[in-house]
């Protein structure tokens, strides 16, 4: 799997080398109507607007993360306040797997919980 991944690395390097080298044709680059740059590699121009737009949908995210975060630390919060069920700790995993007819060759009837 790693050998995979490793090809699909290659190819992908590969690939961005090309579309570099096809596109080195110097390219007038205007910021304003008075500033700018007269000679730049198009390639150079692509991968700058690439990487604004990276961070830009990065950014995007933060308000989001930062929501998520907060509503895990309180549910959180909220489940170590909660006491856990004494009828839940009682029940073991072979019971609930006998219960539920998971366990093969044994019965399928549900059994009494312990009192």
């Amino acid at each position: 799997m790693d050998l995979i991944g490793w090809l699909l690395r290659l190819v992908f390097f590969v690939l961005a080398l090309w579309f570099a080298l096809q596109n080195t044709v110097p390219v007038p680059l205007r910021l304003s109507p008075t500033q700018g740059w007269s000679q730049v590699p198009l390639v150079i121009v692509i991968l700058a607007c690439f990487i604004a737009g990276a961070v830009a949908g990065m950014v995007a995210l933060v308000p989001h993360l930062l929501r998520q975060r907060r509503r895990i630390a309180l549910l959180l919060r909220e489940a170590h306040r909660q006491p856990v069920a004494p009828e839940a700790v009682t029940e073991s995993l072979t019971d609930v797997a006998r219960r539920v007819g998971a366990v093969g060759g044994l019965e399928t009837e549900t059994r009494t919980r312990r009192s």
